[in-house]
């Protein structure tokens, strides 16, 4: 026998063993401030609504519209959080594609792994920071990098080039493609860009790199907690009274209309009594000087009523006829029972014998 040594290789590697299937999943929803925000799913051709807990998997895209938005957390344990009107398609092993919008990642720098972004100007990665990237609409726009803690590296489409960014720097790169001189953020943008940005601030969970974050740009308390506060599910049932207040004026100014009706009232009482008065005060007055009195005296006559030249004609209409109450028959009088008559009991007559007594008759 005759063992061909082909018939007894090691079978091959199964194909994709290290690799991601597309039907995995890779990322989740982990929450969703405002609405909507919406996912297109995979062999799905439109928007599906978004809700907590919604898991994504590879080339699956999150949109978010308005002021909507979204809190994503990777498989990895990188957190992602978008703004509204953003398009975020998640990739296999750690990478977003960003096509517009806003959007803030961090990464922890025990997990040993890289965060990429992918951009229409080039690539944001980082592996032990937060970084906040802005990419406009509009392709006239300026595009924003920044580095809110950590490492930043930004690699530029246009130029090949590599751009690294401490914290609290910016970059940013030019409708063109071309980037600037990385530089510290202005106290002003700060004030004006972060101490407000809903991305830091606008979540029910705290990252783990906040307290940096506000150690770095000395971000106030107080600002902080203003808009921390505004972005709290505990208050929405008691924002949502206050959504239409056109009622709460209306009632306000139907109490100021009604204290004012009050006022002008008392007001024109006041004047008629000090009115009547007047003239009971002044005949001596008029007695000693005969003059005229002048103009500035105001006139105590009664106004004149206007005559009305055409009356309304109202044409009398009879009235509604009213029901005819139908008399109530009275009621059946009660059944008595029948009385028999007791019969008397007949006495017998017993007859008289005749008396032998002489002397009886």
């Amino acid at each position: 026998m005759v063992a061909i040594p082909g018939c007894f290789a090691p079978p091959p590697s199964k194909p994709f063993s290290s690799e991601i299937v597309p039907t995995d999943k890779l990322a989740e929803i982990s929450e969703i401030r405002d609405f909507s925000v919406r996912v297109r799913f995979l062999n799905s051709s439109e928007d599906r609504p978004a809700s907590v807990g919604t898991t994504l998997k590879a080339g699956e895209t999150v949109r978010t519209e308005g002021t909507s938005r979204a809190q994503i957390v990777l498989n990895s344990g990188v957190i992602v959080r978008v703004d509204g009107d953003t398009n975020l398609t998640i990739n296999p092993k750690n990478q977003l594609n960003l096509d517009k919008g806003r959007l803030l990642a961090w990464v922890a720098s025990s997990q040993n792994l890289t965060a990429e972004v992918q951009t229409p100007f080039g690539s944001v990665s980082s592996s032990d920071g937060t970084f906040y990237v802005n990419v406009p609409k509009e392709s006239s726009k300026q595009r924003q990098i920044l580095a809110l803690n950590g490492t930043v590296t930004v690699k530029l489409a246009r130029s090949s080039d590599t751009v690294t960014l401490k914290a609290g720097e910016e970059l940013i790169v030019m409708p063109d493609g071309n980037a600037s001189i990385p530089k510290p953020l202005a106290k002003e943008d700060i004030e004006k860009r972060l101490a407000g940005n809903p991305l830091i601030f606008g979540f029910n969970t705290r990252l783990a790199s906040q307290a940096d974050i506000e150690s770095t740009f000395k971000i106030s308390s107080g600002i902080k907690e203003a808009e921390a506060v505004k972005f709290k599910r505990s208050d929405i049932s008691k924002i949502k009274p206050e959504l239409n207040p056109s009622a709460k004026s209306t009632g306000s100014n139907r109490d100021a209309d009604r204290n004012d009706t009050t006022a002008s009232r008392n007001d024109s009482q006041n004047s008629n009594s000090q009115n009547t008065t007047k003239p009971t005060q002044e005949p001596t007055t008029a007695a000693r000087d005969p003059s005229p009195p002048s103009s500035s005296v105001p006139s105590t006559s009664p106004p004149v009523a206007t005559p009305v030249t055409n009356p309304v004609t109202r044409t009398p209409t009879d009235p509604p006829p009213s029901a005819t109450v139908q008399p109530l028959d009275p009621p059946p009088l009660p059944i008595q029972p029948e009385i028999v008559p007791i019969p008397q009991p007949v006495t017998p007559v017993v007859p008289v014998a005749p008396s032998s007594d002489p002397k009886r008759p």
